[in-house]
């Protein structure tokens, strides 16, 4: 049988890993309630008061995680933007052909905007409105790194000789403006797609069209004449 000196600190070290896991949860949550926010009114416009109430929790818990809402929000994007470069990274690094990893870019890139089609609005508003202190981290951390990730892709591709020679940036500029295009234009696709919203069958087929044309813009020109 265990000592009572030891269920002592068996106890406390599960009393601690319940502390940090209620500590993660709360945060968790807080960042859950700003992403249900901006997706419910398609806006970054909403207070703390409304982080707490949409997560159930206090508003101080923000300023305890968080500092701040500027704080709050670009602990949001590092969750959200930070994890799928991530996955772009690890992607352009996998050892399968570079065509098939430009259309697992590019379906995940609109999923990506599908479920938060609030993204660009937010990094742009972090940029300017944070007095220029997360710009830095935005350009280095995400902009820049994802850019070099598609870069490899893309470069793989050429020595493959399955794409032609392309700039890097303004390819990034073509896939992301792409991809927010129809989240940002939900009235139209309600005017012309008898639709709602944009939703899943829609995603698909724009997904599709999109990975089609860039697929065969990219292709290498035939150069027999």
């Amino acid at each position: 049988m265990l000592s009572e000196r030891r269920l002592n600190m068996v106890g406390k070290a599960l009393s601690k890993k319940r502390a940090v896991r209620a500590d993660a949860t709360a945060r968790d949550q807080l960042l859950e309630a700003v992403g249900a926010l901006m997706a419910e009114r398609e806006s970054i416009d909403f207070s703390l008061s409304d982080v707490a109430k949409k997560s159930g929790l206090n508003a101080g818990l923000v300023r305890y995680y968080f500092g701040n809402k500027a704080g709050m929000m670009m602990a949001y994007v590092q969750e959200v933007v930070g994890s799928a470069v991530t996955q772009v990274e690890q992607l352009a690094n996998m050892p399968v052909g570079a065509k098939e990893k430009l259309r697992i870019h590019i379906y995940g890139a609109v999923s990506n905007y599908y479920k938060h089609p609030y993204i660009n609005i937010l990094l742009q508003y972090m940029m300017k409105e944070s007095n220029g202190e997360y710009k830095n981290t935005i350009m280095n951390d995400i902009i820049k790194r994802l850019v070099f990730a598609e870069q490899k892709i893309l470069e793989d591709g050429q020595a493959e000789g399955v794409f032609k020679v392309v700039d890097p940036l303004l390819f990034y500029f073509y896939i992301f403006g792409a991809c927010e295009a129809i989240f940002r234009s939900r009235d139209t696709v309600k005017y012309f797609l008898d639709a709602d919203d944009v939703n899943e069958d829609i995603k698909q087929k724009y997904t599709k069209q999109l990975c089609d044309l860039v697929m065969n813009g990219l292709g290498c020109v035939d150069k027999r004449g």
